[in-house]
């Protein structure tokens, strides 16, 4: 997916480390307001600081964690569908294969025969042809929501030091995983369509 979008890691990478200053910024401002709102106790003063040090480590961890995080959601999606993460379209060029192979002959003792056959096949050709067509957006839309996810997530981090955005920046958080973890979906989709097409075919084959 990087030679459709050129040098978008790398700017995305050094944008994310030059903004830095300014997220540790807004953990300190929402360090000072926990402690204002807390209780003159000693675990209502623990806490703010408990949850400055995890935030501040994950921000600063962040491309170890967002990337140990990425490799299990494509480890899970080749467990699921095998070699997913090496070829994400190879699922589709073996569908757009067997339905290539497949030839109609025609007859015309048997003309209504052959004309449903032949729609029946030019229906299960032209499905995976449009969902072939439609694989290729939604892998470089994933690519684009990754990135655009990376260079917020700081930020997301950061506010939850805020008591008034804590649940917009986890709200944040959980989109981000989301997305990480759609190479699963897509696999599991690729799985059941070609089990579907093979089926498909078998059935058909079987009828005849």
């Amino acid at each position: 997916m990087e030679n459709f979008a050129p040098g978008l890691r790398e700017g995305i990478l050094t944008l994310t480390e030059t903004l830095r200053v300014v997220l540790f910024f807004v953990c300190v401002a929402g360090f000072m307001l926990q402690i204002n709102r807390a209780r003159a106790e000693q675990e209502s003063l623990a806490r703010p600081f408990v949850r400055a040090v995890v935030i501040v480590g994950l921000i600063a961890g962040l491309p170890q964690w967002f990337g140990f995080t990425e490799k299990i959601f494509l480890n899970v999606a080749d467990v699921v569908n095998t070699g997913y993460t090496e070829h994400p379209m190879r699922t589709a060029e073996q569908m757009r294969a067997s339905v290539a192979d497949s030839e109609t002959e025609f007859s015309f003792r048997r003309i209504g025969e052959s004309l449903y056959k032949a729609s029946l096949w030019a229906a299960a050709k032209l499905v995976v042809l449009v969902g072939s067509l439609l694989q290729l957006p939604f892998l470089l839309l994933q690519y684009l929501l990754k990135w655009l996810c990376y260079l917020f997530l700081p930020l997301a981090l950061a506010v939850q030091m805020v008591p008034s955005l804590a649940s917009l920046g986890t709200r944040y958080v959980q989109q981000t995983l989301a997305v990480l973890a759609s190479p699963v979906g897509f696999a599991i989709t690729e799985l059941v369509a070609y089990h579907l097409l093979t089926a498909y075919q078998t059935n058909l084959a079987a009828a005849y």
